[in-house]
Parts: C-alpha cells; sequence; structure tokens
C-alpha cells in the first residue's frame, strides 16, 4: 500500500469548509463571552443591574414575609436584591433568614454560586449580579474576616 492510498478519501476543500466554519464558530464565541466580560467588569458592580424588573412585576411581586420586608430595607438602596425580590423570591428569602449568621450565609452563598451539578440552568446575570454585590457587600463591609458576632 503507497503513502497516496491513504489519503484517497481525503478532500481537501471540504476540509478547509470545515476549518473556516470551526474557526468562525469560535470567534463568535470568544465574542460573546467578551460582551460579557466587558458588562461584568464595569466601574460599579453595584449599578450593574440590568433587566431590571417592570412596574408590573414589581406589583404582582410575592408579598414579603415581616422578617424579609425588614431584611430588604435594611440594605443599602444600592444594593436591593430587586430582580430576586421578583424573580427569586425563594432565593432571596434564603439569604433573609441566614444573614445573621456568618457560617449560615456563607454555605448560602457557596450553594448559590458554585455550580456542583448540571441540575440547574444557573441565574441570569441580572440575579447573578445581584447575588455577587450582596456576598461582596457581607464579607468585604460588614464581616471583613468572616468573624464576629451575629446581627441581633
Amino acid at each position: 500500500m503507497s503513502d497516496d492510498s491513504l489519503f484517497d478519501w481525503f478532500d481537501a476543500e471540504k476540509t478547509q469548509e470545515l476549518l473556516e466554519q470551526r474557526k468562525r464558530t469560535e470567534n463568535k464565541l470568544l465574542e460573546q463571552d467578551l460582551s460579557g466580560r466587558l458588562r461584568l467588569n464595569r466601574s460599579s458592580a453595584y449599578s450593574l443591574i440590568e433587566h431590571r424588573p417592570s412596574a408590573e412585576e414589581i406589583a404582582s411581586a410575592p408579598v414579603l414575609t415581616a422578617a424579609d420586608q425588614d431584611w430588604f430595607d435594611s440594605l443599602p438602596e444600592r444594593l436591593r436584591p430587586m430582580v430576586l425580590r421578583v424573580r427569586f423570591t425563594r432565593v432571596m428569602r434564603r439569604l433573609s433568614v441566614s444573614w445573621i449568621d456568618i457560617a449560615a450565609t456563607k454555605e448560602v452563598f457557596d450553594d448559590l454560586l458554585i455550580a456542583d451539578s448540571n441540575s440547574r440552568a444557573g441565574f441570569p446575570p441580572a440575579a447573578l449580579e445581584e447575588i455577587h454585590a450582596l456576598r461582596d457587600y457581607y464579607f468585604e463591609e460588614l464581616h471583613p474576616n468572616g468573624e464576629g458576632r451575629p446581627f441581633r
């Protein structure tokens, strides 16, 4: 068998076409990734929240318990998680309940932000930005050493 017979099946034009198609796809994915990074790397993480809930969504949001509303109101206005409040109320409630205990709050943030399986789709960017902003506030401003007494 000669070396030439090994490549009788090889179609150079088809291969070139496939390589070009792959390169276009890679470039498109790279552009999407870069635009996502630019959106997440703006100057103030707290002002990034895009796709805010509409007035209609806010009006039809589930009613909060008094404790959840107190927690929500206690946050600085720039950090109040409106997307979580309207679209992910259960997540907001988990944060509200755990907020008084540093270890519990760390566990909730870890559970929300660390994907350990493919069973969840993840959060949309606006909700994820709110979770990150709350985590940064909690651990950088309220408890910079990860220590301290729980709130009373």
